[in-house]
């Protein structure tokens, strides 16, 4: 089964946000007129439905998270698992996600740029000193691939940095300077940083930030 080019298949991840929380489960089976999923869950808290209700839910893929709808079309036990059966899903919209999708945001940060020759293949490799001389900045845009940054300090094309963010969980990055630009007017610097060696779980970690301050723009803007 698929819609808009999505091909549902059995285990595939979907994620269900409700009040900022994140609901996870998994395609348990496929049918032609509708799917059967795990029962959505949090930590320890399972998300709640009914019958007849209306679902949204997400798929991530490389490039894009694809949102979908869904109505509830029951529940039912099966081999003592309990499961959720929603209706053929209906295709919604796709996003953006990792560098194919940059989000405006003035996040305060802290970076320092290493010395010269100085490569790390990720953060756990840069010793823990430099950390102790970061400094100020802001972070004005942010995608899974890397962000912009705005700093005091002068940097240099080319080099490594490191920046700590708080998105709202407190992140150490590892990037690389890609470009820098001096603002002659307000006597500081704007500078490109790609994310190096970064884990597949800290960039999920930006990738739901800026997936969470996108859901809620379309939902201050249909207010």
């Amino acid at each position: 089964m698929s819609a808009d080019n999505i091909t549902f298949r059995i285990n595939q991840k979907i994620e269900i946000i409700e009040d900022k929380t994140t609901f996870k489960a998994s395609i348990q089976d496929v049918k032609r007129d509708s799917i059967m999923i795990s029962m959505p869950i949090s930590e320890d808290k399972y998300y709640l439905m009914h019958r007849g209700s209306i679902v949204n839910f997400y798929i991530t893929g490389d490039k894009e998270i694809t949102k979908f709808r869904s109505e509830v079309l029951g529940k039912k036990e099966e081999n003592n698992i309990s499961l959720a059966i929603f209706s053929t899903p209906e295709f919604v919209e796709k996003i953006q996600r990792r560098e194919y999708f940059r989000l405006p945001v003035a996040i305060d940060a802290k970076l320092y740029m290493l010395p010269k020759n100085h490569v790390c293949e990720s953060i756990t490799d840069v010793p823990p000193g430099f950390f102790n001389k970061m400094k100020n900045g802001i972070i004005v845009d942010i995608s899974g691939g890397g962000m912009k940054a705005v700093v005091k300090e002068q940097m240099i094309n080319g080099h490594y940095a490191i920046a700590s963010i708080k998105i709202p969980e407190n992140l150490n990055l590892l990037c690389k300077i890609v470009w820098v630009e001096k603002d002659t007017i307000n006597r500081n610097y704007r500078v490109a940083l790609s994310f190096e060696g970064i884990s597949e779980r800290d960039r999920d970690k930006i990738i739901k930030f800026i997936f969470e301050k996108m859901r809620n723009q379309s939902k201050i803007l249909k207010e």
